[in-house]
C-alpha cells in the first residue's frame, strides 16, 4: 500500500479522534523518517560530488593550466566519469581561470524525501575546489646583502654561473638593483631580485625575477668572534713549500712566486691588521676557517693560485671557510685569475664586495656564498648547494575550501 493510499484511508476513517491522531502519528512518523533519510543521502552524494570536483579540477590543471578551452573539456570528461549521478539531478561541473590557480564548482539537485508529495521538495548540493601552483622553496647559494645599494650583484660579459639548484637572492632595491650584462651564461634555478628595477640583457623572463620576495641572512651573529691576540707577526715566505698551524696572524704576510705548495694544518686563521697576499702555490687543508678581524685584514688571491679545501665539521665554526667580524668598514675581497679553486662551505663576507675577475674560477660541490655586494667578471662558478637544492613538492596541489 502506498503512502498516498495510507494517509487517504486515515482521513477518511469515521472513528473521529483516533483517525486524526492516527494520521499525525504517522505524518509527524513519516517526517522524521524522511529527514534521517535525506540527511544521510545528502551526506553521500555530496562527498561523491566533491570527490569527482576535486579529480577533475586537479586534472585541470596538470594537463594545461595555460589552455582553458582544452582543460575545460578533458576536466568535464572525467568529472562525468567519476560522478555518480544517481539520485541526483541537473548535475553541472564549471571552471574558472586565474594566473596561479583554477577553481572548479560543481553543484546537483537532490529531491528530497517529501517531493513524492511535493514535487518541488529539492535542495542544492555544492562543493569547490581550488589548486594552486606551489611555489618552490629554493636553497640561496648566491646572497648580496646590500639593501639600497646600485648594482649590489652584477655579472659582465664573459662570466658562467652553473648552479642548476641553487637561488642567487639580490637585497637591492636601489635602481637598477642589479646587472646582468650581455655574454653571460647564467644557470640557476631563479635570481630573486627585491627590487623592481635592473638592467637585464639575457632576457631569461622565468629565472630572473624582480619585486621578489629573498630569503633572509642565513649567518647574521652565529658566529663568534675569536681571541686577536697575535700569535704571528708580519712575514713573507719563499719556500716551495709553506706550513702553516692555526692562529691570530697580523700585519702583512706575502706568499712568494716561488711557493709550490701551503699546507694548512685544521683549525681557526685569523688575520687581523694586514693582508696576505698570494701570488703563486696550491693550497691545502681540511678543516680550515679563516676570520678577518677587521677592514685592512684579508686575502689577496693573485694569478697562477689553486686550492682544494674544506671547513670545519663541527664546532662553533661549523662549515665555514671564509668569514669576518661584524660590523667592520666596507673593503673589497679580491679573486683574481686562478687555476682554480675547488673548496667547500660558507663565504660569508657581510660588509665586503666580492669581485671576482679574469678566469677565476670556483668549484664547489657544497657552497655558499653571501657578501654584502658581488661582482663577477669574466669569471667561472660551477657550485652546487651547502644542503638540499629546490625542495621536492608537487606542482599542484587541491585546496578544497567548501
Amino acid at each position: 500500500m502506498s503512502w498516498n493510499k495510507m494517509l487517504k484511508r486515515f482521513t477518511q476513517n469515521d472513528s473521529g479522534n483516533i483517525a486524526i491522531t492516527g494520521a499525525i502519528v504517522i505524518v509527524t512518523l513519516l517526517t522524521a523518517i524522511g529527514t534521517a533519510i535525506d540527511i544521510s543521502t545528502v551526506i553521500s552524494r555530496k562527498t561523491s560530488l566533491q570527490d569527482a570536483n576535486d579529480a577533475a579540477t586537479l586534472a585541470a590543471a596538470k594537463f594545461d593550466f595555460e589552455n582553458t578551452a582544452t582543460a575545460s573539456a578533458n576536466s568535464l570528461d572525467l568529472f562525468n566519469l567519476n560522478q555518480d549521478t544517481s539520485q541526483l539531478e541537473n548535475t553541472q561541473f564549471n571552471l574558472s581561470f586565474d594566473e596561479d590557480k583554477i577553481t572548479g564548482i560543481a553543484t546537483a539537485d537532490y529531491p528530497l524525501f517529501f517531493a513524492r508529495i511535493l514535487p518541488q521538495a529539492k535542495i542544492q548540493i555544492q562543493v569547490k575546489t581550488v589548486v594552486a601552483k606551489n611555489t618552490p622553496q629554493y636553497v640561496t647559494c648566491i646572497k648580496s646583502l646590500n639593501a639600497s645599494a646600485q648594482s649590489s650583484f652584477r655579472v659582465n660579459g664573459g662570466a658562467n654561473i652553473i648552479a642548476p639548484d641553487c637561488q642567487i637572492d639580490v637585497d637591492s632595491v636601489a635602481a637598477p638593483a642589479a646587472d646582468f650584462n650581455s655574454g653571460v651564461t647564467l644557470n640557476v634555478a631563479r635570481a630573486c631580485v627585491a627590487g623592481t628595477n635592473i638592467i637585464n640583457q639575457l632576457g631569461l623572463p622565468n629565472i630572473i625575477k624582480t619585486d621578489c620576495e629573498v630569503n633572509p641572512d642565513p649567518y647574521f651573529g652565529q658566529f663568534p668572534i675569536p681571541d686577536d691576540t697575535c700569535r704571528y707577526n708580519s712575514q713573507t715566505y719563499n719556500e716551495r713549500q709553506v706550513d702553516l698551524d692555526p692562529g691570530v696572524y697580523c700585519g702583512s704576510f706575502n706568499f712568494g712566486p716561488q711557493i709550490e705548495t701551503v699546507r694548512f694544518a685544521p683549525g681557526l686563521y685569523v688575520l687581523k691588521d694586514g693582508t696576505w697576499t698570494v701570488d703563486s702555490g696550491l693550497w691545502e687543508g681540511d678543516g680550515v676557517t679563516f676570520y678577518f678581524m677587521d677592514q685592512s685584514s684579508g686575502i689577496q688571491f693573485n694569478s697562477g693560485i689553486a686550492a682544494r679545501m674544506t671547513p670545519p665539521t663541527s664546532g662553533p665554526y661549523k662549515d665555514v671557510f671564509i668569514t669576518e667580524a661584524p660590523n667592520t668598514q666596507p673593503s673589497n675581497f679580491v679573486m683574481n685569475d686562478a687555476k682554480g679553486f675547488d673548496f667547500e662551505g660558507i663565504i660569508y663576507l657581510p660588509n665586503r664586495q666580492l669581485i671576482m675577475n679574469s678566469g677565476a674560477t670556483i668549484r664547489s660541490r657544497r657552497l655558499s656564498l653571501v657578501a654584502d655586494r658581488l661582482i663577477i667578471n669574466d669569471a667561472n662558478l660551477n657550485i652546487q648547494p651547502l644542503s638540499g637544492g629546490v625542495e621536492s613538492q608537487p606542482e599542484f596541489q587541491a585546496y578544497i575550501t567548501e
